[in-house]
């Protein structure tokens, strides 16, 4: 995982799958975290070619407040 500074915090995220796959972003509801995501669902969406970026929200699991 890795963390990327936006607007004063900073936003941990992680990206999922292979650099040569098709984008996907997974966007958590609020307060939501990048673990939300299952990760038997996010096997089967990168087994079908696509590189996940999946990140917590402000205020919530490794992001900053």
């Amino acid at each position: 995982m890795a963390r990327i500074p936006c607007n004063g915090v900073e936003l941990e995220y992680e990206w999922v799958g292979p650099p040569e796959g098709a984008p996907l972003l997974l966007v958590p509801g609020h307060e939501g975290q990048l673990i939300w995501w299952h990760e038997g669902l996010c096997e089967q969406l990168v087994a079908h070619g696509f590189r996940l970026l999946r990140y917590d929200n402000r205020d919530s699991g490794l992001s900053t407040h």
